[in-house]
């Protein structure tokens, strides 16, 4: 039975291929799409590369982004290290994908291992130091990656199943929840589906107030152009809704959506967005909006930390949970060192490290 391992790069002429075996993938969530990549691959200034596997009728498919090791800042001599780079995967969540050929466990069984040495092997050809991806917990890749010891379970995420009654799904709302929705609505709050550029630059505005205001790190303040540029590019996988009380828009959300899974994108809120608690009003409205456009699973995501206010705010809608994996794998162990050593001399002398997952822990920056 025949193998192959091609590289794809999406910003040339075998970006038309990763299209193809991407839309072959029956369970291929908005993450592997390639529009989706080169926008974040753009923003961060890296290369967006898709790993095809395929052993006869079974395929295995992984994006991820290239970075060049040289544009470190701590680096005494970037030139060293013209020709090493990292992967990380793209926004979202991740990780190799695969769709095996009637779907057998003694197939899957083979193939993996078979993928995860090919893809170590290509690292090794082109030195790629490390590797990390953030894993797909609705799609469950983390399975298929317990060979080797860089896999970690992060978090957990909520979950609303759509293929619930809305009746259901409004049972399964705490109390409180149903009260400031309730409430919401009687006082006129109303939330609309709202796409035009005019709407995309209104939210982006809202969204960079509310990033300012939570003092968010600069990785999260999106330019406009790029968001209005993602919309438009994108829009069949990306819709925005605005919370309006009266005339005035006080909160927002931006939905990636995609062979039946919603994921939430983006999130925003007013300075002063009065007292009807629009946000309740808003994922319940989006839930709805997804659960009449046949969509299986929305997911809602976590908080940053365990049981934190987003957490306990998020199981408002839902008790069902899944757990956040990710996936690490140092494929030049001296390289690795080397770096984590330059990058520990550069620190300065005030800043005392404690014990980090971060990974790699060369590309932490110390808070």
């Amino acid at each position: 039975m025949s193998t192959s391992f091609k590289v794809l790069t999406a910003d040339t002429d075998q970006g038309e291929i990763w299209d193809a075996v991407v839309a072959g993938i029956d369970r291929c969530d908005v993450y592997f799409h390639r529009s989706l990549c080169q926008a974040f691959a753009a923003y961060e200034g890296c290369v967006a590369r898709l790993a095809h596997f395929r052993h006869g009728d079974s395929v295995i498919v992984y994006p991820f982004f290239q970075r060049r090791i040289a544009s470190l800042p701590f680096l005494q001599s970037p030139q060293d290290w013209n020709d090493y780079s990292d992967i990380v995967s793209p926004y979202g969540y991740g990780g190799p994908l695969a769709q095996i050929a009637a779907d057998s466990e003694e197939e899957s069984g083979r193939i993996w291992p078979e993928f995860l040495e090919a893809f170590h092997a290509y690292c090794l050809d082109h030195n790629i130091v490390s590797e990390f991806a953030r894993l797909h917990p609705y799609l469950q890749n983390h399975r298929h990656l317990d060979l080797s010891n860089g896999l970690e379970r992060r978090s957990t995420i909520v979950t609303v199943d759509l293929s619930q009654s809305e009746e259901e799904i409004w049972r399964g709302f705490t109390k409180e929840n149903r009260k400031k929705i309730g409430r919401a609505q009687a006082n006129g709050l109303r939330v609309e589906e709202a796409n035009s550029p005019a709407d995309v630059q209104l939210f982006s505005r809202l969204y960079h107030l509310n990033m300012q205001r939570l003092q968010a790190r600069d990785w999260y303040m999106f330019p406009e152009s790029w968001l209005s540029d993602l919309h438009a590019r994108f829009s069949e996988h990306l819709t925005l809704f605005l919370v309006f009380e009266g005339d005035r828009v006080i909160a927002g959300g931006s939905m990636f959506h995609m062979n039946g899974l919603v994921s939430n994108f983006l999130s925003a809120t007013a300075e002063d967005p009065g007292q009807f608690s629009p946000n309740n009003l808003l994922f319940y409205e989006i839930i709805r909006w997804a659960k009449r456009r046949g969509y299986r699973w929305y997911n809602m995501g976590g908080g940053y930390r365990t049981n934190d206010g987003v957490m306990r705010f998020k199981q408002n809608f839902s008790q069902h949970t899944e757990d956040f994996y990710t996936y690490q794998k140092v494929h030049l162990p001296q390289a690795y060192e080397a770096l984590v050593q330059e990058w520990r001399q550069a620190l300065p002398s005030t800043i005392e490290l404690e014990e980090s997952k971060y990974f790699p822990l060369y590309r932490m920056i110390p808070q």
